[in-house]
């Protein structure tokens, strides 16, 4: 794989934008599961990544936009190529002490409209 951009379409919001009040969107990546399991666990936050910082995604500026984000070497290197790769993502700052419910949603991979879920694109080296 030479390259490969996650696409995350932004679903709903609350308070002030995020991007703007709580830093970067930063993704990390884990070849296989975190947790160990393919659904979403309470443990996942806190479970070691393969490769962390790979990514970090673009300011989706209203819902039904999409975040984009390029992988760099080492969340190129952590992609399973066989079976299950997950990410995560979150904001550099857990919050900015307002006071207030600050966050954005983003759709996952088992919504039921296809065009909402997550988007990973790959190019693969060509075989000569």
């Amino acid at each position: 794989i030479t390259s490969a951009t996650l696409r995350v379409r932004r679903g709903t919001s609350s308070g002030t934008n995020v991007f703007t009040t709580h830093g970067s969107c930063t993704v990390d990546i884990i070849n296989g599961a975190f947790s160990g399991s393919n659904t979403l666990q309470a443990g996942d936050f806190q479970a070691a990544a393969t490769a962390s910082g790979v990514a970090t995604l673009s300011n989706p500026t209203s819902n039904g936009v999409q975040a984009v984000g390029t992988l760099n070497a080492a969340g190129l290197a952590a992609i399973n190529k066989t079976g299950r790769t997950q990410i995560r993502f979150y904001m550099s700052l857990d919050d900015n002490d307002d006071l207030g419910n600050d966050y954005i949603g983003f759709y996952g991979g088992d919504n039921p409209t296809a065009r909402h879920r997550p988007v990973p694109q790959a190019t693969k080296k060509g075989r000569g």
